[in-house]
Parts: structure tokens; sequence; C-alpha cells
């Protein structure tokens, strides 16, 4: 079981700060931390980090650094948070997988929230009665050495995102990015 947000117990005390890409946030001071990146080319790397409580990986935030192009130089360069948010859900749906099963994604909200846009969807695979609800902050900022779209995303089962939301949320007001390089 997973203390409320509002439980004095579940203060953000354990602040993670990326020496390297230059963003940080906070979470529960239990919670447990897992780091990883998806290639070893330094080209593509997207390097990751994820949080969860004691024993409950499915219930996650992780943020993903991805190294942008120059034609990426602000958010509106990929659209409204709308057009942005319909991508995303778009990408990861599968109505009929040559492998797999099926998996549709919905989004639920997409809003512009200063610098980052803030989307909100779910992904099921109704064959294997999976069901995630998904939240993201999307913002992109310079490191020193090249801009980041920087991706902050909490994972949770359907039935138990209504009692995660409100630490989510939580989390998500400590996230910081670096400006981008071109304001």
């Amino acid at each position: 079981r997973v203390a409320r947000a509002d439980d004095p117990a579940m203060t953000l005390t354990q602040v993670y700060n990326d020496e390297e890409d230059k963003y940080s946030l906070a979470v529960p001071s239990d919670w447990e931390r897992a780091l990883g990146d998806t290639s070893p080319n330094p080209q593509s790397t997207r390097k990751v980090i994820a949080f969860y409580p004691p024993g409950q990986p499915d219930i996650n935030v992780n943020v993903v650094a991805t190294a942008l192009g120059a034609d990426y130089p602000k958010m509106g360069s990929f659209g409204s948070p709308n057009e942005f948010a319909y991508g995303v859900a778009a990408g990861m749906t599968r109505p009929k997988p040559r492998q797999g099963p099926k998996q549709f994604s919905y989004v639920v909200d997409a809003k512009n929230a200063g610098d980052k846009y803030v989307i909100e969807y779910t992904v099921e695979r109704p064959e294997e009665n999976f069901y995630q609800h998904l939240l993201s902050a999307v913002g992109i900022g310079y490191n020193g050495r090249v801009n980041r779209l920087f991706t902050l995303t909490a994972v949770c089962p359907e039935d138990r995102y209504a009692e995660m939301e409100p630490m989510f949320r939580k989390i998500f007001a400590t996230f910081e990015t670096p400006s981008t390089l071109y304001p």
C-alpha cells in the first residue's frame, strides 16, 4: 500500500539532481530508484531514471532525456499540446498488430503548463486485462551541450490512478528543467 499524498509521512525529501542534463525532481524518501539508457550509441541514447514505491515498480515516475536537433527549439515545434498528445497516443495504438495483442491509447487531457506540455492518457490491452493511466510533463532544455527533450511520466495501473494522482501531481510540481538554448 502506498501512503496518500497528503500524509505527512510522504513528504518529498529524496531530491534527484541530474548533473549532466541539469534537471531535478523530488520523490518520497522511501521510493526506490532505477537507472538506465536505451542505447549504447551516444548519438541516440536516451537516459532513463525511474522512481517507484518499495516493491511496486508498476507504479512509477520516470524521466527520459532525449537529444534534440536544432529544428526543435521550443515545445511549439511539436505542434499544440493536443497535437503532441494525439501524436503520442497514435504512436502507442496498435489495433491490428502483426504480433502481440491489440493496444489502444486514449488522450484524457492535454495542456500548456508554462514551458512544458502536460498530457494525460491511457494505454490498454484488453486481451491481457492490461490498463494503465499515464501523466506526462514534457519540456525542452539545454544541458550545456545540446537541447534535450525531457519527459517526466507517471505510470500506474488504471485502478490505482485515483489514489496515486495527488502524489504524482506533487512530484510533477517539483520537476525543473534547464532553460532552452533558444528562449
